[in-house]
């Protein structure tokens, strides 16, 4: 069941309005209804998903017992649920890209792909199996010593809004909210309907508008010319900003309903000034994940150069390797790891001096769209081949038809977004200082656009990862 279909808005009001009323008479009995709700969520589409999902939960879950206890081996009870926990994942979503290069490199046989025998990848599985992933290790190195039971646990992984596409929730963020008496407040809701209204309209109205430009060109790049491609990769740029931070403003807001808050995922990405500015904004809580899972376990910086530029590169490719089975998503993470070693050399002065300071900031933001092509194509059949058809016609003079309409379009969400980028934390402050009934006013003003305006039809980008 995704955000966008007709049936999730009255499945939504449904288990929010049993919900509340649970609350009146028990908190426990709220939790048990939103766990019954988070797992009918994600059985709608592949029932059998569902024990997939509370196999790998019950494995990391005795893992981190395990591992977070006294025993002289959980190191060994960390490492083997790890792996457990992770083999779900490299059996659906990588059996098949590691059975093609062993092929190409020494000529091994093919690997039996999953696809066909009717073996569906499980959505969000990276994102569930990294939750889980992510507690064993905490309750290995004592982040999180605090005992907590499968309930409580089950609830803190199933929890659906953050399901499928994350926001990717640590278990000291969420575990101790469910400690409280009381999840649900009056400013809770006030403020969740305001992240739905956002997120719909970044997902509906913005992103789905920009996936008119981009997919067209991206299909047949060789029938396109320079300037279709140029508006192509721009509105994609767009596109993957405004769907992912509206699916993870949506998920937010849904966890607000329910009195929980999940972690910012995204803060105005492309202000930013350097790559590592940039990985501070964008997709923060996968950031965030692979600087305490990979990067600081391979060494960080507390090992000398040398280590943290292997560690800072094998980060950036495992996390391009993340997004999707195939080598255009390695060549994406490679090309950030690349650059952030890269920005290592440049003295931090330099990036003070106002005309260099510029200069760098738009060499920043050329870069980010640039990766962002082998990223999109990586959605393609032949990646390689539409990642150098879409660089050449972008690079070479290629003569060809344009829509004007799509021009128009760029144009004006690309001052849409630098105006947000520049004026964003003004505008939510003054969100914040009106009154009730005005915030009522303009969210179903907002509401009625996305219904009249809304293009629709395109599931959100990160459902595939």
């Amino acid at each position: 069941m995704s955000f966008l279909d007709p049936i999730f808005c009255l499945y939504l009001v449904i288990i929010c309005a049993v919900y509340w009323a649970l609350l009146w008479r028990s908190s426990s009995l709220a939790l048990c209804w939103v766990l019954f709700a988070s797992l009918l969520f994600y059985a709608h589409r592949i029932p059998w998903h569902a024990l997939l999902l509370i196999g790998v939960s019950a494995i990391a879950f005795v893992g981190g017992r395990l591992a977070g206890s006294e025993r002289s081996r959980r190191h060994v009870f960390a490492g083997a649920s790890i792996i457990l926990a992770l083999t779900p994942l490299l059996i659906f979503k990588y059996s098949a890209f590691f059975s093609g290069l062993l092929s190409e490199l020494i000529g091994a046989g093919d690997l039996p792909d999953l696809t066909k025998y009717g073996l569906i990848l499980p959505l969000g599985i990276s994102f569930f199996t990294f939750q889980n992933i992510g507690y064993i290790a905490d309750r290995f190195r004592g982040v999180f010593a605090t005992p907590v039971s499968a309930f409580k646990y089950a609830v803190y992984v199933v929890f659906f809004p953050q399901l499928v596409a994350g926001p990717i929730v640590t278990a000291r963020e969420f575990l101790p909210q469910l400690e409280s008496k009381s999840f649900f407040h009056n400013r809770d809701y006030i403020l969740g309907s305001t992240f739905l209204a956002l997120g719909y309209f970044k997902k509906a109205l913005l992103a789905d508008s920009l996936a008119g430009v981009a997919d067209p060109v991206f299909a047949t790049p060789g029938a396109a010319g320079s300037l279709a491609v140029l508006l192509a990769v721009l509105a994609y740029a767009m596109q993957i900003y405004f769907d992912f931070s509206g699916y993870s403003d949506i998920a937010i807001g849904i966890g607000l309903w329910f009195g929980f808050r999940l972690p910012e995922n995204f803060s105005y990405p492309y202000s930013a000034d350097s790559f590592r500015d940039f990985w501070r904004r964008w997709h923060i809580t996968l950031s965030r994940w692979l600087r305490d899972h990979l990067y600081i376990p391979l060494g960080g910086n507390r090992l000398g150069v040398s280590r943290m530029y292997f560690a800072l590169l094998a980060t950036m490719l495992l996390g391009g390797l993340w997004h999707g089975a195939h080598l255009n998503f390695v060549l994406w993470g490679a090309g950030h790891g690349i650059l952030l070693i890269a920005e290592r050399w440049i003295p931090m002065g330099w990036r003070n001096w106002s005309w260099f300071g510029g200069i760098y900031r738009v060499f920043v933001l050329t870069s980010i769209v640039l990766l962002w092509i082998p990223f999109r194509a990586g959605s393609e059949a032949d990646g390689f081949a539409v990642t150098a058809e879409v660089i050449q016609r972008l690079f070479v003079w290629t003569p060809g038809d344009f829509r004007e309409a799509d021009l128009r379009l760029v144009v004006g969400f690309l001052a849409l977004l630098g105006i947000g980028s520049i004026y964003g934390e003004r505008l939510l402050g003054f969100w914040d200082r009106l009154a009730l009934p005005w915030r009522g006013a303009l969210l179903a003003i907002a509401a009625i656009l996305l219904l009249l305006l809304a293009p629709g039809g395109g599931a959100f980008i990160y459902f595939v990862f």
